[in-house]
């Protein structure tokens, strides 16, 4: 199989390591093809697969044939537990007929308001910042997009996934929403990660991941448990949130609902899914939009009259009439 070549014993993961994320595999692509192998640690290898087709099968056509890799499962189960994105076999089916209802359109439909709420308030601070520069008399201001639509995302992600008002965005350095960015973001990963037993070593960084996760967990189970009590209660109202939604499913057959344990490790991968993700399409589009001021001039005109027509107020409605940034999104993707 081809690939690139090293004689190092740490195989191709100092390029990994070293360079902007995904860049050596676009040029590993470009030079060897859509599938190939790159060495690891110790002569061991993986191979990756980048061409559409390939992509399709194992992910959609015959998914059922390939499963996640131990390791993968090892290093995120500290996280995630045994949710949706970690399970594999019988118990990620069963998982996925229970949950499903909880991501109908009817559900999604609720949480536009909080997209919008948040998003006001994100892009109110952006316009008082750039005001401030300007008063002290520089030509622009200086934003850290990705680093701050995370923070966005973040804020988003906890409302709807639980319920909970994070503050990333006017307080950053809170504790829980800190914590999120460090395990979420993968920030703190070295090259010493793929050492071979280094994970048990008492190192400096092992201990602030289990600090990390200790307040996350710690966190989202007493939100669980107020959710639980305050479902209990006939008139306390609900948050429409993923967790207010998981609370009420029962399974079909034994009708038993999910296990304290279970809803943290849906929540915790819910947020972990539609995180960094999310805030990586929206900074990569906003980035392709200022490379052609033409398109970006486009989609902006477009987005104006469409709001101007229903006086201002986004719905989940209106998402129908955004045609040309329906297709700039589609084509960043």
């Amino acid at each position: 199989m081809p690939g690139p070549k090293t004689w190092s014993l740490t195989g191709n993961l100092g390029e990994i390591i070293r360079e902007q994320p995904v860049d050596p595999y676009l040029r590993w692509c470009n030079k060897h093809g859509g599938i190939l192998r790159y060495n690891r640690l110790f002569g061991t290898y993986r191979v990756a697969v980048m061409d559409p087709d390939a992509i399709k099968h194992i992910l959609v056509t015959h998914c059922s044939r390939y499963t996640k890799p131990s390791s993968f499962r090892k290093n995120l189960k500290p996280l995630l537990g045994n949710g949706l994105f970690t399970a594999v076999g019988k118990e990620h089916a069963h998982q996925k007929k229970l949950i499903n209802p909880a991501f109908k359109y009817t559900k999604l439909k609720g949480m536009v308001s909080t997209f919008e709420k948040y998003t006001q308030q994100f892009t109110t601070l952006w316009h008082e910042k750039i005001d401030e520069d300007a008063k002290n008399g520089q030509e622009y201001a200086e934003i850290f997009v990705h680093e701050e639509l995370s923070r966005l995302t973040l804020d988003i992600i906890c409302q709807c996934a639980f319920g909970y008002e994070c503050n990333a965005v006017s307080n950053p350095d809170e504790a829980f929403s800190d914590s999120l960015q460090a395990m979420f973001s993968a920030r703190d990963i070295s090259w010493k990660d793929f050492l071979p037993l280094y994970s048990y070593l008492p190192t400096k960084a092992k201990a602030k991941r289990e600090r990390c996760l200790s307040i996350i967990r710690n966190r989202v189970y007493e939100v669980i448990d107020e959710r639980i009590r305050a479902a209990q209660d006939e008139n306390s109202e609900t948050s429409g949130s993923l967790l207010d939604i998981l609370l009420s499913l029962r399974d079909e057959e034994s009708n038993q609902g999910l296990s304290k344990e279970e809803l943290y490790d849906q929540v915790v991968t819910f947020m972990f899914a539609g995180h960094e993700t999310t805030s990586v399409a929206i900074a990569w589009t906003l980035y392709a939009l200022a490379q052609d001021q033409d398109i970006q001039s486009k989609a902006r005109d477009e987005i104006r009259k469409v709001l101007k027509n229903h006086n201002g107020k986004f719905t989940w409605d209106l998402l129908d009439e955004f045609v040309y940034l329906n297709k700039v999104i589609k084509e960043s993707l």
